[in-house]
Formats: structure tokens, C-alpha cells, sequence
């Protein structure tokens, strides 16, 4: 607003239009000072209100803390009465024992050839058991088995040396050396290339378990330089007196010799398990097992001859169960010797893979019960049943009473199934196959109708399993159909020889699963899955 001027009095017109405007003004400021009060109330009131909800939140905040705290009294109550009415609580001490043992099993089930913090973690098992109370701590102690599975990565031996960590080292093996005493030690030991890296105190303790070893898993180096050491030149195999289960890896698929030290060491030894992955030894300083009866080897060299696997069978008299891997090998091939079969006269079990380059060696198994074959063939039914026919005729049939297979890259057609005719003594047949179009309704046709002789395939079967991964849901109705069928005819031939004893009939079928899984390896388990196993279980009541 400007200045009023002091020596300026309104003129009339002014002067009536001014008093105008102070009479509006005045009414103006009236109703304004009126909602300044109102405003100032409006405020007050709103202060008082947060007050007062502040006040309320702080009282249920201090509430809320206060039921927390009773509610966590009241758990540690209850954990604490469960814990002293626990069931466990009641146990005689073996039995706690036992139960400890079986939680070190399933640590023990997760572990991998090469050391890993799974392993790592199995063996702090114990000393988690022995924490949880006195009485805990006393049977752990007083459980030899509990500490006596022990893995030493010598890697990480050195590591330890490297950063003085030694005596903690030390004191962790000897803890497990103390109380295993009188167990059966299961032994895993990751070998290094450089053994002078290794302390000697290191190799006392390792020294002192490995005397009680039942069990032993040695995983090698890659194969060494010219300035490194032998990876076993300072293992003796006098150290192993009592082992039992000898199970040596390649680290890193290295398969050049790396196993040339430990063989001629091997005399000594007196095992009943020998495995070993990712590389072959060589032969001619192959140890002799006399006591040998489990063993596995994979993969076998390509370059190795019927000759060789003659030698096999000499240094494994007693071998009951065998596993190799015939990747690229080819024993067709006329031997040096003039050798043309091999025996192993006391294989129950047998277990090769085969693929598409190799073949079966001409074999004599007179006591084999149970075969499981990976075969990997390329696609084509001739090929895939001709593997069946050489298996058939490779093998002392008669005896058959287990038969899995496991195709790679094949299915399991109607000519793959008439090649099982004369497998009349099988009475398990198990299939894994790689995807869904494999499981061919014209296979399990085949087993549920008579030749035309009158004769079933597998006549004696009991047991059929067939499990693949489903990568098209298209071939499932197909394949669930045969499978049913194949349930029901075989059933009411089994009916049949209450009615007619000469009748040519099979035997009842016990047990049938028929199982999917997605590309994850998980079983699927959906409403179809259910209806079939109702169905199935009908079938075979």
C-alpha cells in the first residue's frame, strides 16, 4: 500500500467509496480472526491427539516387548520340558549311540571322491554331539565309531603349515585318533605332489590311522612333473595291515599312469573291495588279491587286450562282483596268446558299460545271477537288438536271474524285446531309459503276449521297473496303456495255472513300477502318477 499523504483529505466521491470499503474490511477481519480461532482449536486439538496416540503406541510398543519376552520365556519352558520328556532322553546309551551313528551315515551318504566341505562337515558331526550336553559328550566319547571316519586333504595340510595353524590341525586328527580306538577306521586322504611340504608330525598321525583302516578312498594328483615326487613313494601299503575296501580316484580324469607307484606295494594288502576310477593300472605290476571279491574298474584302457583281462582274472580268483567300464575297448580282436574266452568262474554280479565302438569279449561267467549293461549304441533296431543277442550269448543265460539295462541312446523296441527269448530263469528286469519315446508300447507288448509257440518271454519275471525322463508328454498314454496291459495279461496267465497245470503260463508278477522324471532328475509325481499306481496295485492284488 502507498503512503498516505498528510496533507490530502479525501474528497466526497473518495471518501464514500472509502468508508465503503472499511465497513467490508471490517466484517472481512471479523470473519477471519474467527477462522484463525477456529484454526488455532482445530491444532490444539490435533496436538492432543497425537499426543495422546504417541502416548498409546509407546505404552503398546512397551506391551508388545513385555508379551515378547513371556512368549519367549514360554518357549524356552517348553523346549526346555520337551527336551527333559523327549523320548531320546529315555535311551539306554548304545542305543543314543546308534542314533548318533546314523546321523553320521547320513552326512557320510553326501559325500564326493574328491574332498569337500560335505565331507569336511561329516567329520565335525561328532564333536557337534558331544556339545549338546554332558551326558551327549559321554557317549560320543565313549562311541569308537562315531570318530572313526577321517579325511585328510593334504592340500590343505599345507595351507595350514603356511598360515601356523599346525597344532590345531594336529590336535583335530589326534581327537579322532584317541576315540576311534578298537573302530574301524574309514579313511579319505586327498595326495599331494609335493610330500616334503608335509610336516612329519602329519605323517606320524596319518601313520597311526592308517594301521586301523578298514576302509580307505586315496584320491591322486594329476600326473606329476620330472622334478615332483611319486605321489605314493612314501605311502607304504604296510601302513594299510588291516584294510579291507581300497577305493582310489584320479583327480581331474587324469588316466596316464598315475596309479604305477601303488600296485607293487599292493602285495601286502588283503582287500575284499578294490575300486578304481579314471585310470588303469598297469598290468604286468598288478597286485595278486587272492581275498578279493568286489571290484571295479572304469573306464578300461582302450588299449587293453583279452590278454590283459586273462591276467584280471588270475590276480581276482574269488571276484564276485565285478564293474567295468568297456568304453572304446574291443576284445574281438585275437590275443596275442591265442586266448579266445575268459572265465571268472565265481561272478554272481557283473556290471559293464558298452558303447557304440566296442563289444562284447567273449566271457564265461558260469555262476552270473545279475546284470546291469549302460549300453550307448546309435539308433537302429538291428544294432540295439544285436547287443541284446551278444549279451544273451555271451553270458551263461540259464543262470540269469537280474537283468538291468540302461540305454543310452536308444530305445527299447519290440525286436529288443524278442531278443530277451531264452532268459526263461529272469526274474528281475529293470529299465532306465533316457527319455520318454524310449519306452516303446511295442516292447511291453511283447511281454504281454505268447510267442507263437506258446511260450512267454521271461516266463519267471517278478519284478519289472521301468523308469525314464519325460521330455514329451505325448508318449505317456501310450506307454502307462502297454504297461497296464502288459500287467493284465501277464496276471491272468498266472490265473491260468490254477485251471490248467500243462498249460504254458507265466509266473505272478509281484512287483511293477513304471516311474517319469523331469530334466531334473525329479520324480514326477502328478494325479496321473497317482491313478497309475492305484491302477497297478489293483492289477497285481
Amino acid at each position: 500500500m502507498s503512503a498516505v499523504d498528510p496533507n490530502r483529505y479525501a474528497q466526497p466521491p473518495e471518501a464514500k467509496m472509502l468508508r465503503e470499503q472499511v465497513a467490508f474490511d471490517q466484517d472481512e477481519l471479523m470473519r477471519n480472526e474467527a477462522c484463525v480461532r477456529q484454526a488455532a482449536t482445530t491444532l490444539h486439538d490435533a496436538e492432543q491427539a497425537l499426543l495422546a496416540a504417541e502416548g498409546a503406541a509407546a505404552s503398546a510398543r512397551a506391551y508388545l516387548e513385555d508379551i515378547k519376552a513371556q512368549g519367549q520365556g514360554i518357549r524356552q519352558r517348553l523346549l526346555r520340558a520337551h527336551g527333559l520328556l523327549h523320548p531320546v532322553r529315555r535311551l539306554p546309551d548304545e542305543i543314543l549311540g546308534e542314533v548318533m551313528l546314523t546321523l553320521l551315515h547320513i552326512e557320510a551318504t553326501r559325500r564326493r571322491f574328491v574332498l569337500s566341505p560335505m565331507i569336511q562337515a561329516s567329520q565335525r558331526v561328532p564333536f557337534t554331539l558331544s556339545a549338546v550336553c554332558k551326558r551327549w559328550r559321554s557317549v560320543a566319547l565313549r562311541t569308537p565309531r562315531l570318530w572313526a571316519s577321517v579325511a585328510i586333504d593334504l592340500v590343505v595340510t599345507t595351507e595350514l603349515v603356511a598360515s601356523e595353524r599346525t597344532s590345531a590341525w594336529l590336535g583335530f586328527l589326534k581327537t579322532h585318533g584317541a576315540y576311534s580306538k578298537g573302530a574301524e577306521i574309514d579313511l579319505q586322504l586327498n595326495l599331494v605332489l609335493h610330500w616334503t611340504a608335509v610336516p612329519v608330525d602329519i605323517w606320524s598321525v596319518l601313520h597311526d590311522l592308517a594301521r586301523f583302516a578298514r576302509s580307505a578312498t586315496l584320491c591322486m594328483p594329476r600326473e606329476r612333473g620330472p622334478t615332483s615326487d611319486p605321489p605314493l613313494s612314501v605311502v607304504s601299503s604296510y601302513w594299510f595291515g588291516n584294510l579291507l575296501e581300497l577305493h582310489i580316484s584320479a583327480l581331474d580324469n587324469q588316466d596316464a599312469g598315475i596309479l604305477r607307484d601303488f600296485p607293487a606295494r599292493g602285495r601286502h594288502l588283503r582287500l575284499r573291495s578294490l575300486k578304481v576310477d579314471a585310470f588303469w593300472p598297469s598290468w604286468d605290476v598288478f597286485p595278486d588279491l587272492p581275498m578279493c571279491t568286489s571290484a571295479s574298474f572304469r573306464p578300461i584302457s582302450a588299449l587293453a587286450t583279452l590278454d590283459d583281462l586273462a591276467l584280471l582274472a588270475i590276480k581276482l580268483p574269488v571276484v564276485e562282483d565285478l564293474d567295468l567300464g568297456l568304453i572304446h575297448a574291443n576284445f574281438h580282436a585275437t590275443s596275442e596268446s591265442g586266448l579266445s574266452t575268459v572265465e571268472f568262474a565265481n561272478i554272481v554280479k557283473f556290471c559293464f558299460t558298452l558303447d557304440k565302438d566296442g563289444t562284447l569279449f567273449t566271457v564265461r561267467l558260469p555262476k552270473l545271477q545279475d546284470v546291469s549293461v549302460w549300453l550307448e549304441a546309435e539308433e537302429g533296431t538291428a544294432q540295439e537288438s544285436a547287443l541284446i543277442h551278444h549279451l544273451k550269448h555271451s553270458f551263461n543265460v540259464p543262470t540269469l536271474r537280474r537283468l538291468c539295462i540302461l540305454p543310452h541312446s536308444f530305445g527299447m523296441n519290440a525286436d529288443v524285446a524278442r531278443a530277451l527269448a531264452g532268459m526263461a530263469g529272469l526274474e528281475e528286469l529293470c529299465l532306465n531309459l533316457p527319455q520318454d519315446g524310449a519306452v516303446s508300447p511295442s516292447f511291453l507288448a511283447e511281454l504281454s503276449n505268447s510267442t507263437t509257440s506258446g511260450d512267454w518271454l521271461c516266463p519267471q519275471l517278478r519284478l519289472l521297473e521301468v523308469e525314464s525322463y519325460m521330455t514329451d508328454v505325448a508318449h505317456r498314454p501310450a506307454a502307462e496303456s502297454a504297461f497296464l496291459e502288459l500287467l493284465s495279461a501277464r496276471r491272468a496267465s498266472s490265473r491260468d495255472t490254477s485251471h490248467n497245470q500243462s498249460s504254458n503260463t507265466t509266473t505272478a508278477l509281484l512287483e511293477a513300477r513304471l516311474r517319469w522324471y523331469d530334466d531334473m532328475g525329479h520324480q514326477v509325481k502328478d494325479a496321473a502318477s497317482a491313478e497309475l499306481e492305484a491302477q497297478v496295485h489293483s492289477i497285481l492284488q
